[in-house]
């Protein structure tokens, strides 16, 4: 499967990973997002995510970034916004870096 390009992330359908809009639309504001398997590789592509500052549950389990060690943290640290990832609550520890328990799989 081809990874899908970063910027599109801001595209996608809030509730099926499909692109939505041209990517020189403006992002649309929607509180979810839904991106399980879609091919997210890249951990660092969750930047472009925090164009939307309405963001508050994100789902990308089932994509390679979600094996990376600091997952959550990273996600939590760069999308201040969210509260919910892969429908687990984002807690105060995975902000501040300290070590969590591994989260449940999707």
């Amino acid at each position: 499967m081809k990874p899908a390009p970063a910027s599109s992330l801001l595209n996608r359908a809030p509730c099926c990973g499909v692109p939505s809009a041209p990517p020189t639309t403006p992002p649309p504001r929607a509180p979810r997002r839904y991106l399980r398997k879609n091919y997210v590789a890249d951990i660092t592509d969750i930047q472009y995510l925090a164009q939307l500052p309405d963001l508050r549950v994100l789902w990308l389990c089932d994509n390679p970034c979600a094996d990376h060690p600091l997952y959550r943290q990273i996600v939590a640290r760069t999308l201040p916004s969210i509260e919910k990832l892969d429908n687990l609550e984002v807690r105060v520890e995975a902000r501040v870096g300290r070590t969590l328990p591994s989260a449940a799989r999707c």
